[in-house]
């Protein structure tokens, strides 16, 4: 912000620097509900609302031009029977003593009409010594006195009058009645009675007052039984798995209703069942078999299979890029082969999925199945239109939401992707399920509402860059001072992300325009025109080191401005190529007449992935009238007014990314291809992030635990509140893709005071950093503990392959007191207290679409830790989930998921008691008490320094909501004091999954585990449970 302009903003638009962290509590303790409600808020409002300031009603406006001299002296409804008349005058406008005004009158009569008590309203006016007496005449709408029904046995008053809508008192319609009466016969239809007879005995005339229903329900027709004749391909309970009409539950007692529309469709997916596996003869056809009563039907379907179909010839036309032969054998339909539907379609995507790998996203694959005139015998033809391949060009990212905040760099992250690459649809498919793992955007299957990724050729050059009119590019829907970006202009919550993709031509140089931010909002000033810096491909007379340029296949690169303060812009000719590209964070943010710019690097400020030349605003007169409104704050506080600044040299504004980036082709080793290129949109839905809780979770393993907690999947710690504004619509401290955890959890057995702060971009670069203080009480049944300590880590993630490697440090100081048995040497040597120092490298593979209740992806983890202090001893491990989805419904919702889990540990000989491995409990091995399935010395359980735990479990939904899952499992594994198994333990179960979203991602579990194999000292637990835990 311009200081010139500070100075004239309102008091309450900036806040001292030392309440910025006070409001940071208050802004994560607002629930969404109250920022949602108050984002429209000015400060004053605000301050109104919390303490109770009453804003003063608006004065009402004066009489009309074309009210008269003459006074309303009164006001006479007639004809209204039912409504009275002072209700009807609380709706007019006409009031008594105020002067007479035809308008206003012929207004209250449009407003009559549009209640539900009149048919008709007529005025007239009547003269008195008083004045104008207003007349009006209504003639009122029939209303229903009762409704009833006649000849309901199986179906209740209550149930049927709730299907009709209609209501004692309100207007009586004909049509309504109609619709009613359909609505009820639909009812009787869909619970098996299917010969239902509605009539209306009354309710259907104008003047009627009632409404009557005569129903003859007629017999309830149910299923008794359903028979298949003629299958030899399929067994009956397959067949049995395709349709709906059927026998009920339990013996029939529950639905299995006969529907004949039911059995129509029943009768086409049989036929479509066996089409998909070649028997394009088939026929089925259903007879109905009736009891006496009429009251069962026996289904018996019969069945003409015909012939099956197998593939006789593949053939593959207008293959260009692959060999035909490698094409065929990657196929899962061959020669020979039986043909099925579903290979078919699955070949189809294979082959677009691969062109789509390789930049060849539009291809198109179509499959023709041809039939020969010999029966039981087809050929497949593939024609494939490769089209051409594509590189990915801009990219637009649009965060949706009530107010969103999140940084754009937050999303681009994520992406595998990036400007100048071969477009890959595998990426594409990766960066989605990256998303939405993240936690940070709406996912809900009941909506089917996902972060989607989206590509499309352009199909005219962008509008903006023709226009002589100011460009605006990047992207923060919260804008900020070292992070000024705009909107899209046309397209609101829309932005942009671009890199130079045109190249010019070999051997010249290349004109990048760089504009600099503008806002709406402040006073008018001269705009600055924008600068236009010149791309050489050879240093010319520069001095820059290149040793600060990350990019190294640009260190050849100068930049060198021409200021237009002293001559005239480079205006590009035919030959020129000007290329506008942008960065959603700036290279550089201080700059002023006269001064040098504060230079921040390109690590610091764009993301990992993301290249491209800074484009911004010229300034605050650029933005045209009735455009996206930008905060103040996006300005500098040096102001716009001196000339623009140089890139600094020693910071390449370009990513490190040289095989893909086209900025000069064909030198320092770059492509020289000029594919052309499409746009990538980004549709994304800001979800909850932020919690702050107040309850207790229960826990079998710890007992009852107290918990006051502050979770924040989305902070941004950079990002503190400028304004009141900031803080009431959910801005300030949000955005950054961060996670900061506040937790206080005093408990029965545990207690635990947690900070944990995780930066998974560190300033847009794949390094991630993790940040905690920990101080962990805990009473064992052998002696209690005490651990003070914290953590340091620091990762690098390779995106594209979602590995990543993270190197932590612990140190703890550790107390243990109250020993059950002292003569327990192991637990003696460590009594008091004990000092260590942990070092540890982990690799970590994390394909999961979710950390809660993953349905797809792995993850897999190996690491390796050296601890010194008190005791020094290594530890290594390696853990392995594994997610399938076996089953979802159409809309992607109720998911049937098989998980495997494995964990091997080991630790040193010389690791003390309480640094060894355990097992037993909800989060180890159900069907054991907590540590119950361990090793034992002198009745105190001491633990192994070998850990080897598997699972395997089942997860299905329960409910249509997803809320309520069914798990079936079986838990198995060993802790031995020494790398050898004794006593190996097997215990299967069951159990259930409660999903309460105001208690988080976490869901309640409930188990029960028996245990089949045990050792004879090891304690057993049947039932366990979890609140707010995970395994």
């Amino acid at each position: 912000m311009h200081a010139e302009y500070a100075k004239h903003l309102p008091d309450n638009r900036s806040i001292p620097r030392h309440l910025c962290w006070l409001a940071l509590l208050a802004t994560l303790c607002l629930p969404n509900s109250v920022v949602r409600a108050q984002a429209g808020m000015s400060a004053g409002q605000l301050a109104g609302s919390l303490f109770g300031k009453d804003e003063k009603p608006a004065e009402g406006a004066g009489p009309s031009i074309t009210a008269t001299n003459q006074v309303v002296a009164d006001i006479r409804i007639e004809g209204a029977r039912s409504v009275p008349a002072p209700t009807v005058l609380k709706e007019l406008k006409t009031r008594i003593g105020r002067p007479y005004d035809p308008l206003l009158v012929q207004a209250d009569v449009k407003r009559l009409f549009t209640l539900p008590w009149f048919v008709n309203v007529e005025t007239y006016t009547d003269q008195s010594n008083d004045g104008v007496v207003v007349i009006f005449k209504v003639v009122e709408r029939p209303t229903v006195r009762y409704i009833e029904f006649l000849g309901n046995n199986s179906i209740k008053d209550k149930k049927l009058l709730k299907e009709t809508g209609l209501n004692v008192g309100g207007a009586l319609s004909p049509y309504q009645v109609e619709e009613a009466r359909s609505r009820i016969e639909q009812l009787y239809k869909e619970n098996g009675f299917n010969r239902v007879q509605v009539r209306v005995v009354e309710g259907d005339q104008s003047g009627d007052r009632a409404i009557v229903f005569d129903i003859n329900e007629g017999p309830q027709q149910k299923v008794g039984a359903v028979k298949f004749e003629g299958n030899q391909f399929a067994s009956d309970g397959r067949l049995k798995t395709k349709i709906q009409t059927k026998p009920g539950m339990l013996f029939g007692l529950f639905k299995g209703y006969i529907d004949p529309k039911s059995l129509e469709s029943d009768q086409n997916r049989l036929t479509n069942y066996y089409r998909q596996f070649g028997f394009f003869q088939a026929r089925v056809s259903p007879i109905l078999e009736w009891s006496d009563d009429d009251s069962r039907v026996t289904i018996r379907w019969i069945i003409n299979e015909g012939p099956q179909s197998s593939v006789r010839q593949v053939r593959i036309l207008g293959n260009e890029l692959f060999a035909t032969t490698d094409l065929k054998a990657g196929l899962k339909l061959q020669d020979t082969n039986q043909y099925e539907q579903a290979k078919l379609t699955g070949d189809v995507e294979w082959l677009k999925e691969l062109y789509g790998s390789r930049g060849y996203v539009f291809t198109d694959v179509k499959a023709d199945v041809r039939y020969l005139d010999e029966p039981g015998q087809v050929d497949l033809v593939y024609t494939i239109d490769e089209g051409e391949r594509y590189r990915v060009g801009r990219i637009f990212v649009h965060i949706g939401g009530e107010n969103p905040h999140t940084r754009i760099s937050t999303a681009l992250n994520r992406l595998s992707i990036k400007p100048g690459e071969i477009m890959d649809i595998r990426e594409i498919h990766a960066s989605e399920r990256r998303l939405q793992a993240s936690s940070l955007f709406l996912a809900d299957p009941s909506r089917n509402v996902f972060p989607s990724i989206s590509f499309r050729i352009p199909e005219v050059e962008d509008e903006m860059l023709a226009s002589d009119d100011p460009v605006y590019r990047g992207q923060n829907p919260a804008p900020e001072p070292a992070d000024p970006v705009v909107p899209v202009q046309g397209k609101p919550g829309t932005y942009m992300v671009e890199r130079p993709s045109i190249p010019g031509t070999p051997g010249s140089n290349m004109d990048v325009h760089l504009y600099f931010d503008g806002d709406s909002t402040e006073p008018e000033v001269t705009a600055v025109k924008p600068s236009v810096y010149t791309v050489h491909k050879t240093p010319v007379g520069s001095t820059a080191s290149d040793s600060g340029i990350r990019n190294k296949a640009y260190s050849g690169l100068n930049f060198k401005t021409s200021s237009p303060y002293h001559q005239a812009p480079t205006v590009p000719s035919l030959q020129d190529t000007v290329i506008r590209g942008q960065s959603p964070d700036p290279i550089t943010v201080g700059w002023a007449s006269g001064s040098t710019p504060e230079p921040r690097s390109a690590s610091e400020l764009m993301p990992a992935g993301v290249g491209g030349q800074v484009v911004q605003a010229t300034g605050p007169s650029a933005v045209p009238a009735g455009a996206n409104q930008v905060n103040q704050v996006q300005y500098n506080e040096q102001g716009p007014f001196g000339p623009p600044p140089v890139p600094p040299t020693n910071v390449s504004p370009i990513t490190p990314y040289p095989q893909d980036d086209l900025i000069v082709p064909g030198t320092n080793g770059l492509p020289t291809s000029l594919d052309p290129t499409v746009d990538v949109f980004l549709d994304l839905e800001e979800t909850q992030t932020g919690r702050f809780m107040l309850g207790v979770g229960i826990n079998s393993d710890a007992g009852v635990v107290g918990q006051i907690l502050l979770d924040e999947r989305n902070f941004d710690w950079r990002r503190p509140p400028r304004s009141w504004q900031d803080v009431v619509n959910g801005t300030a401290w949000r955005g950054g893709g961060q996670r900061l955890r506040i937790e206080a959890a005093p408990g029965s057995q545990v207690n635990r005071y947690l900070v944990n702060f995780q930066e998974p971009f560190l300033m847009g670069t794949p390094i991630s950093l993790g940040l905690s203080g920990s101080y962990y009480d805990r009473r064992y049944e052998d002696w209690d503990e005490g651990r003070l300590g914290g953590k340091i880590s620091l990762g690098y993630q390779w995106v594209q392959s979602d590995v990543s490697t993270v190197f932590t440090y612990r140190g703890e100081s550790v107390n243990i007191s109250n020993p059950s048995n002292s003569a327990e040497p192991q637990l003696a040597e460590v009594l008091g207290d004990n000092v260590l120092h942990g070092f540890k490298a982990a690799v970590v593979n994390d394909t999961r679409d979710s950390t809660f209740l993953a349905t797809q992806g792995h993850r897999l983890e190996f690491y390796g830790e050296q601890v010194i202090g008190t005791y020094d001893y290594p530890r290594i491990g390696f853990d392995a989930k594994k997610y399938f989805l076996v089953h979802e419904r159409a809309d992607h919702s109720g998911r049937h998921v098989v998980s495997l889990t494995s964990q091997v540990d080991y630790s040193g000989s010389n690791t003390p008691l309480y640094d060894q491995y355990f097992a037993g409990g909800f989060s180890t091995m159900r069907g054991f008490d907590f540590r119950g399935a361990s090793p034992v010395s002198n009745g105190v359980i001491v633990g192994g320094e070998f850990l080897w735990l598997n699972s395997v479990e089942y997860m299905f939904p329960i409910t249509a909501d997803d809320m309520f899952h069914g798990v079936v499992f079986c838990d198995f594994g060993t802790v031995e004091p020494k790398v050898e198994i004794n006593d190996f333990r097997v215990s299967p179960g069951f159990g259930f999954r409660i999903t309460v979203p105001a208690m988080g991602p976490a869901p309640i579990a409930l188990d029960f585990a028996f245990p089949v194999a045990k050792a004879d000292f090891d304690d057993t637990q049947v039932f366990s449970f979890s609140i707010g835990f995970l395994r």
